[in-house]
């Protein structure tokens, strides 16, 4: 983000996202005194918008699901045979389907075979057990893809030089001989223009890896890099997942590959609340996967490593690497560059501390960090001024549109929906008493009615995508009560941690990378 200085026009634009919020917010209460049936028409059309979002939402979600079962059904290692000399016969529509996209692919002089493409799997990792380290490295082991071709690169943290050293010394010994490589980097402290975070760590990772193959002689166009926290676990089919989707791909360089990431690792042993947020979040982006146009890299995703040299990495100047990765690549191809979903997922932790009260901390924080993407505004407004020329206009608006409007319902939608419309009749007690007051309440209560459609499609595909719980059945569908705590979690890890942040950016007080430590035990207390 250094590309682009930090002027008076840049800190009016980090501003931006927190007096629009707070807008949002105040000026209703204030305005109820004097306005009342306006403040009304505005809560109105503000609910029947997020209405209609969430029904796009719940078809989303059912969509998405049902895909995400049958590629995780889908036998991926049988259809990257098609990409080779030897084709087997084309029985299923799928497997037409692949021969007819690779018979495009051999005309435009693209088509690759399947058994020329590595795969490095950057594991980052600071202040984390060997035990929780091993569990991903486990994960990798099992995957379906050739271990011969799968290169782990264990990205280590100066600051935790100790921990690191005997960890990847464990780690290499008992991981010896299993996949192409195994290597282990260590990030140095204190980089002049570095923040302490995520994205300098995997960056210098990356540009070691990059050395070592490129004096290997390997073409970088077939070596794909996937990042991943210390507690991800792959799905045993997201290697061969994403070979496939990244062969069938014209522009491969201009594409990231992006998993769903899926928060049922621990899902069982957190507090109510904390798993809520886990379920939310991952449904969330499980959503997401359906909307193409709306995709972006989160958490773990993965990238051609010429594709990563063309971006020079990951960005080492924010907290928000992943989400930032999208428009580094968007700028970086000159607009040419979009997020293809796998629907295979990524198993992650839900949050864990120590004791109840740091794990709601913990989860808190978190999803602070997440909502720090919102100084993507003032970074993509100017960047894309200042190269106006060479995007196109109404893609970057409508992308552009399409950041700021999420930011900014992410922070006021679950206060306008729960409180806002009480408030003209609470304020000013004469609206209160007149037939449009009236009517306003029935309009409400038919649209939230409506909108319970949402909870319970959320509950419907939380019983069918769920592990079992490991105290039976009986205690599986009691948890389905948990979801009257969905209101109160919007609130508590949605707008007001996302207004924290805005007004953080907004105050000039920048946000500093906060490890989400990873704890595997139960914690007493639902």
């Amino acid at each position: 983000m250094n590309d682009i200085p930090r002027t008076g026009i840049y800190r009016l634009l980090e501003i931006f996202p927190g007096a629009l919020s707070w807008s949002i917010i105040l000026i209703p209460v204030i305005s109820s005194f004097f306005w009342p049936r306006a403040v009304a028409i505005f809560i109105i059309l503000y609910v029947v918008l997020w209405f209609l979002r969430s029904l796009k939402l719940s078809f989303f979600l059912i969509y998405a699901h049902f895909k995400n079962k049958h590629f995780e059904e889908e036998n991926w290692m049988h259809l990257l045979k098609f990409f080779s000399d030897s084709p087997p016969p084309a029985k299923t529509r799928m497997e037409h389907q692949t021969l007819s996209q690779i018979k495009r692919l051999h005309e435009a002089g693209q088509a690759k075979k399947w058994d020329n493409i590595y795969h490095v799997a950057i594991i980052a990792t600071y202040k984390e057990d060997k035990e929780i380290l091993e569990s991903t490295i486990e994960a990798v082991k099992n995957c379906d893809f050739p271990l011969n071709r799968v290169i782990i690169v264990l990205a280590t943290e100066e600051r935790d030089r100790e921990r690191a050293e005997e960890n990847s010394a464990y780690l290499t010994q008992k991981f010896a001989g299993k996949f192409y490589g195994f290597f282990t980097f260590m990030h140095p402290k204190n980089i002049p223009g570095e923040i302490i975070g995520k994205g300098p760590n995997i960056s210098h990772a990356g540009q070691h890896i990059a050395e070592i193959l490129k004096a290997k002689k390997f073409d970088f166009s077939n070596v794909l890099v996937t990042t991943l926290d210390a507690d991800n676990r792959p799905h045993p089919k997201y290697f061969s997942n994403l070979t496939y989707h990244y062969l069938m791909e014209f522009n491969r360089q201009q594409r990231s590959y992006q998993p769903v990431p899926f928060f049922y690792n621990n899902i069982w042993d957190v507090p109510m609340w904390t798993r809520l947020v886990a379920l939310a979040s991952s449904f969330w982006q499980l959503e997401q996967s359906a909307e193409v146009d709306t995709l972006r890299n989160f958490s773990s995703h993965a990238q051609s490593l010429d594709a990563l040299i063309a971006t020079d990495f990951w960005s080492r100047h924010t907290i928000d690497e992943d989400g930032q990765q999208f428009w580094r690549s968007y700028f970086a191809f000159n607009s040419h560059h979009k997020v293809i979903p796998l629907f295979i997922p990524v198993y992650q932790d839900a949050v864990q501390n120590k004791t109840y009260f740091l794990t709601l901390k913990s989860q808190y924080v978190q999803m602070r960090r997440w909502a720090w993407g919102c100084t993507d505004i003032p970074y993509v407004t100017l960047k894309m001024w200042k190269e106006r020329a060479s995007l196109p206009f109404w893609k970057s608006f409508v992308l552009l549109f399409r950041l700021v409007e999420g930011h900014i319902m992410w922070a006021t939608a679950p206060i306008i929906i729960t409180f806002t419309n009480a408030i003209p009749p609470l304020i000013n007690k004469d609206f209160a008493s007149t037939v449009f007051a009236y009517n306003l309440n029935q309009v409400f209560s038919i649209i939230f009615t409506v909108a319970l459609i949402g909870i319970l499609v959320s509950i419907w595909i939380s019983l069918l995508a769920l592990p079992p719980h490991p105290k039976g059945k009986k205690w599986f569908f009691l948890s389905i009560f948990q979801w009257i705590g969905l209101p109160v979690i919007t609130i508590l890890f949605g707008a007001i941690p996302a207004l924290d942040a805005q007004t953080r950016l907004m105050l000039n007080k920048p946000l500093q990378f906060t490890v989400t430590e990873k704890i595997r035990k139960p914690i007493v207390g639902d």
